[in-house]
Formats: C-alpha cells, structure tokens, sequence
C-alpha cells in the first residue's frame, strides 16, 4: 500500500496580538489555587505544575553536577506543563488527550529517530539565533506570509516562521528529516510558535498556551481529534529581530503528530 501523508501548520505568529482578554474555557470548572511561592520555587504555578515557570540560562543555576541536571531538566518541565495545559483543554472539549512519548535508545540498536521533538527543538534553536520572526523589511530573505483577505492586517509584510530563510524547510519536511512518519500508511503534524521577551509574564508555558487558544489557527491544532502526540521546546532567547537582548525572552514550538501503521 502506497504510504500517504498530509501536513497541516498554523501561519499565526506572534508578532499579532490576539483579540479579547476573556477567560480560558476550561478556567471556570478546572481552575484551582495558585501555588505558593516558597522552599526555592521563583514562580506561581496557576492551572498545572510548572505553568509559570520562566526559562533561565546556565548562569543562573550553580556550577554543579546538580546545577547542570536542573538547567537540562527546565526545558522538559515546561513541556508537560504545556502538555497538561493542552489536556486540560482537550478533555474540555472532549477530544482524546495527548502524550509525550519518550524514545529511549537500546544498546547495540541504532539509536531511535529523533521526531517531532528533535524537529522542534532544532526550529526553535534556529530561530532564536536567526531571528527572522518579524517584517520582512527586518528580514528580507525571509518568506513572507500569504496575505488573508479575511483580515485588516496585510500578512505579506511579515515573515513566515515556519519556514527557515537559510534552509527552505517546512515543518513537514524537517519532520520527515527528524524520522517523522517512517513507517506510518497515514500521517499528519501540525507546527504552533510563540515567541516573547522583556515581560517574564509573557515568557511561561501558560503565557504561550493562552496565546495559542486565543489564535484560531493555533487553537484548532490543539484541539484537532486526529493527533496523538505532542512535543514542546523551549529556548533561550526570541525569535523577534526588535527583541535585542531584552530578557527574559523565550522562544516556544509546539508539534502535533498522528501515526497510522
């Protein structure tokens, strides 16, 4: 049987704010105290462990063995924040919830493809030091977006973020690269992005959620009923050519998947 493969990508950046400050839709029913601040913890964690967590760089964490696992262990803790948020909202709307699968190696095995985590991480990695998430004016080897006609906005000015300038790659095809869909008959992605700086409330796991569900495009991907996985990375620093060396500054990609064997 001929293998098949369909893409899906929210072209919703950023740079655009979302309209409305009204109250996440699970909030009502699934909201609980926030958590205390206290016993080494900086931040205030509002819906799940974590959700309030800014991502800090090596300085900040002690020249340690320990120090070292902590700061390796932000990213991955802000991803399951991200995860709970995303089957919070999912459960709301009674769509399967997602998981995180974990690829774990095997001695005298190749090791396991990377996936849709290795291809977030490396276009988060990319786009923090590009940079090329604003105008193309900024940017001018970047692709700019198609412009909607539905909106006020003129979409062409501004850069895709989803394809990097120096590589040409869409989110399907560094997928694929990553080891996405090998073996699959029927697969689907999908790609979010947030990116942010100067405000350390606008840089946490539950900043880019809020963001998402409040964009149509981004929130359909969440809650899409076909996908069963998700992967989040976070890095250091934005995506945003005006950010400059503004801190905190975060930049977030989230990706979908959908595996039929």
């Amino acid at each position: 049987m001929r293998a098949t493969r369909t893409s899906i990508s929210s072209l919703v950046i950023a740079l655009v704010v979302a309209t409305g400050s009204a109250a996440l839709p699970f909030e009502a029913s699934q909201a609980v105290a926030p958590s205390p601040i206290g016993s080494g913890k900086t931040h205030r964690d509002t819906f799940c462990p974590n959700d309030g967590m800014v991502l800090q760089p090596r300085s900040a964490f002690p020249n340690t063995k320990i120090g070292q696992v902590n700061y390796n262990l932000q990213s991955s803790k802000m991803e399951k924040a991200i995860l709970c948020l995303v089957n919070w909202d999912r459960r709301y709307v009674r769509v399967n919830p997602l998981v995180t699968p974990k690829l774990l190696g095997r001695p005298g095995r190749p090791a396991p493809a990377r996936g849709l985590g290795g291809a977030a991480y490396d276009h988060a990695t990319a786009a923090a030091q590009l940079r090329w998430w604003g105008t193309v004016a900024q940017y001018p080897s970047c692709t700019p977006r198609k412009d909607d006609p539905g909106t006020i906005l003129n979409e062409g000015t501004l850069c895709d973020p989803h394809i990097n300038p120096v590589t040409d790659s869409t989110p399907q095809e560094r997928a694929e690269a990553a080891g996405f869909g090998k073996g699959c008959a029927r697969s689907a992605m999908a790609e979010n992005v947030y990116t942010a700086y100067g405000d350390a409330s606008k840089v946490t796991p539950l900043a880019a959620f809020t963001w998402w569900l409040r964009s149509d495009g981004h929130r359909a991907n969440i809650r899409d009923p076909r996908f069963e996985t998700m992967h989040v990375k976070v890095v250091l620093g934005s995506a945003d050519p005006a950010s400059g060396a503004a801190t905190p500054a975060a930049t977030f990609v989230q990706m979908f998947g959908m595996c039929q064997r």
